[in-house]
């Protein structure tokens, strides 16, 4: 059971009237996957891009909501290895594997560091979704 609550959080009910398994939730989360689900049964979507990911997205399998996860999981894996390879590979002036030579070579001539794929990759999940501080007002 949905209940309506503050703007951009719902309160979902898993235990059934009054239980108190109601856990916050992200409007947008929710709303994702419920627009991929009906733009899947009406056979599109809003937006001309949005029908053109979606194309892909049920090609590979997945929907467009799934970009969120996704995005989480990347970040997760990156978090723990990319600004500490960058920190030893600049003091070494050389990076461990042929692609991630490549990738710096790059990121040189663009005039940032591997490491900045990190943060970018942050800021895009920032956009995606509400900021988690707001769940932690909103449960007290």
């Amino acid at each position: 059971m949905v209940f309506p609550c503050l703007e951009g959080w719902r309160m979902v009910d898993y235990g059934g009237e009054g239980c108190g398994k109601g856990v916050w939730m992200c409007r947008e989360l929710g709303q994702g996957r419920r627009q991929d689900r009906t733009a899947r049964r009406q056979g599109r979507t809003a937006s001309r891009t949005a029908r053109r990911q979606a194309r892909t997205a049920r090609r590979q399998g997945r929907t467009a909501s799934d970009k969120l996860g996704r995005l989480g999981d990347k970040l997760g894996r990156l978090l723990g290895q990319g600004r500490r390879q960058d920190r030893t590979a600049r003091r070494q002036g050389r990076t461990a594997s042929r692609t991630a030579r490549r990738q710096a070579r790059t990121a040189r001539r663009q005039g940032r560091t591997a490491s900045d794929k990190l943060g970018r990759l942050g800021d895009k999940l920032g956009r995606l979704v509400l900021p988690i501080q707001k769940l932690g007002t909103m449960c007290e």
